[in-house]
């Protein structure tokens, strides 16, 4: 396995590196935001499901 640690927006450091290599999906959690932040439209998950050039699975954990 290889970590890399990137800087920048998530959601676009994401988007950037799905279009380069071999990758055919990835898999996100989510967690709730403020409802200011949902307004905002700041979600980093939805905004990989809209921009991802790869399958994007969202995974949330309601137990907590």
């Amino acid at each position: 396995m290889i970590t890399e640690i990137f800087e920048g927006k998530p959601d676009e450091v994401i988007v950037h590196k799905s279009g380069t290599g071999f990758r055919r999906s990835g898999v996100v959690g989510r967690r709730d935001i403020a409802p200011s932040e949902a307004l905002a439209g700041s979600s980093t998950s939805e905004s990989l499901v809209r921009h991802c050039p790869v399958s994007v699975l969202v995974v949330h954990d309601d137990h907590g």
